[in-house]
């Protein structure tokens, strides 16, 4: 069994995995990939599709739970080839959920690869205040990276796009920099 810890720490217990996290907060999904390598030449037919699997039906803090584990894999798989499996995660509740837990047996004829587990970041939103006709401008410390986590890398990763920002050109301009610093400055 592969457990994850509250950080996503990885370790080899057998030929399942379990994924551990903290909290997983209202509205919010988490996704994790790892890799496994075909021991034997055949797969069998249950694993040959995508798969689906779902947690246990339970209310933790009200919170509702869901997770999907898929191999998509397309054509025959050879011995010594890696399946890319994706777990997803997510709690679509009006509650945060803790202590959330998914674990799945893999395919007998599978190992994992050592290094392959990558688990996604977890982006949250932000909002600031304005005052007036006041521009507003913020360091990365911060800015809009702030309060998002990624696991893997410990936290260095950037913004490559904008949206949404709640309002219309005619509003005024916001400039965000890859770092999560950004100046918004009110049209006058």
């Amino acid at each position: 069994m592969r457990t994850f810890g509250p950080f996503g720490a990885f370790s080899r217990l057998g030929k399942s995995f379990s994924v551990w996290l903290a909290s997983l907060l209202k509205g919010r999904q988490r996704r994790l990939s790892l890799v496994a390598q075909r021991r034997r030449q055949r797969l069998s037919g249950a694993w040959h599709q995508a798969q689906s699997e779902s947690l246990e039906d339970r209310t933790l803090l009200a919170a509702v739970l869901g997770a999907t584990l898929d191999d998509q894999i397309a054509g025959t798989v050879q011995a010594g080839d890696g399946i890319t499996y994706l777990a997803t995660i997510n709690n679509t509740g009006n509650m945060n959920a803790t202590t959330v837990s998914l674990s799945n047996p893999l395919d007998p004829n599978s190992n994992f690869v050592p290094g392959s587990t990558k688990i996604g970041v977890a982006a949250f939103s932000d909002s600031y205040n304005v005052i007036g006709n006041t521009p507003r401008t913020l360091n990365a410390a911060s800015g809009l990276l702030a309060n998002d986590i990624d696991i893997d890398t410990g936290g260095a990763f950037t913004v490559t796009g904008v949206t949404d920002i709640g309002g219309t050109a005619a509003n005024g301009v916001l400039a965000v920099n890859a770092d999560g610093s950004f100046t918004y400055t009110p049209a006058t």
